[in-house]
């Protein structure tokens, strides 16, 4: 499986890891996001850093974590990273992620954790600040079945879909997403952790 790597963790800060394309640069930080009823940690708007993995997961050290109690009654809680922070006017900040099959990644849930996390590929179309949709948020997803054990996950865009509820739109728009979440719906606690994440072709 050819790769390209978005972050491996290792170097504990909150960004993904820069591709300084001049064209189609990737950049950008990780953030958490919920309904605001319960708490989350790290919580939001606060500065994201990684976490070290105890026992570690082979020659891996760090991974994202993120965790959230029962209390978010409305639509839930997330945590994800932008792929271009470099937002201007003639750039939303979106990401070209065209010539890749879909993402991977390896995960894991921790005891008490709900395990079905909701993984959302935002694009343009879906995303409320887009200048598309006029009922958002209604993004392109996959739910994948979290374990206690780390296991490596994919998700190919081909099989995203919407929920139903909001602005339907044929296909994910993989030539401009904003971003890549893990969500939980509402009443769904986690305690889940996010490793080496990459596009695959």
């Amino acid at each position: 499986m050819d790769l390209s790597l978005i972050d491996d963790m290792e170097d504990g800060d909150g960004t993904i890891i820069p591709l300084n394309d001049a064209e189609n640069p990737r950049r950008g930080a990780w953030f958490v996001g919920n309904d605001g009823l319960g708490t989350q940690e790290p919580g939001k708007n606060e500065t994201f850093f990684m976490t070290t993995i105890e026992p570690p997961r082979g020659s891996s050290l760090s991974a994202a974590y993120s965790e959230a109690d029962d209390k978010f009654t409305d639509w839930g809680a997330l945590f994800g990273f932008r792929l271009n922070s470099n937002q201007t006017e003639t750039n939303p900040g979106v990401y070209d992620a065209s010539e890749f099959g879909g993402i991977t990644f390896f995960a894991r849930a921790d005891s008490g954790s709900s395990t079905k996390v909701l993984v959302d590929v935002v694009d343009v179309q879906t995303w409320n600040k887009g200048g598309i949709c006029t009922q958002c948020d209604d993004h392109f997803t996959k739910i994948v079945t979290l374990t206690p054990c780390w296991t490596q996950y994919k998700v190919a865009f081909s099989e995203l879909k919407q929920s139903g509820w909001g602005q339907a739109f044929e296909a994910v728009d993989v030539t401009k997403v904003w971003a890549i979440q893990f969500r939980f719906g509402a009443n769904s606690p986690f305690k889940i952790w996010i490793d080496d994440v990459a596009f695959y072709r």
